[in-house]
């Protein structure tokens, strides 16, 4: 069984932000939450250092189409080295990233910096992704960076600022796996005719 795409590139940012270079940059760290349509709607005035958050899910949040799974193409093969692999999965995704500078909870001008410098550390996150399982790199190439907005008042703005991100994550869907015969060289002992 192959490894689904976006739990994988969750599983590299989290590996990514827990690297001790990353936790001394970030005093708060964030959670990340994969397939987090919940987690984006939970309230986040939890106190201090709960309110740092970067969840992925399925699908755009401006139109609301969590339904929309993106598209199947050979076109622009999929980057991998893997010769099983038939088609990209070119799939919609949205980050939210949301901050909090408890220094001042109602001041937005903290508040946007808070989260402007969370995304920063989540894209680099999603950039250097390594999926810890096998070691494969699923950031990089495998983005298509889009759109960003912020949520607009009077969402939770009291508490700490959202940035939405869109992108689309390429992902190969492989053949089933055959058993390969590999011809050997072989010596003729007697006399070539």
């Amino acid at each position: 069984m192959n490894t689904v795409g976006l739990i994988a590139l969750v599983h590299g940012m989290r590996a990514y932000l827990a690297r001790p270079e990353m936790v001394a940059l970030i005093p708060k760290m964030p959670t990340v939450t994969a397939l987090g349509w919940r987690q984006r709607e939970q309230q986040l005035n939890q106190g201090m250092g709960q309110a740092n958050r970067i969840t992925l899910y399925p699908g755009l949040e401006p139109s609301g189409a969590y339904g929309q799974g993106g598209d199947l193409t050979r076109e622009n093969r999929p980057s991998t080295v893997n010769p099983r692999a038939l088609v990209t999965w070119r799939k919609p995704v949205t980050m939210s990233v949301w901050a909090v500078d408890t220094s001042s909870n109602y001041d937005e001008e903290l508040q946007i910096a808070a989260a402007e410098q969370l995304l920063e550390y989540a894209v680099q996150a999603a950039h250097n992704a390594i999926d810890p399982a096998t070691g494969t790199p699923v950031g990089v190439a495998n983005l298509e960076w889009g759109s960003v907005r912020y949520t607009k008042p009077p969402v939770n703005m009291g508490f700490g600022a959202e940035i939405l991100v869109e992108f689309m994550q390429k992902c190969p869907l492989f053949d089933r796996t055959v058993d390969i015969a590999t011809p050997k060289p072989g010596l003729n002992k007697g006399p070539i005719t």
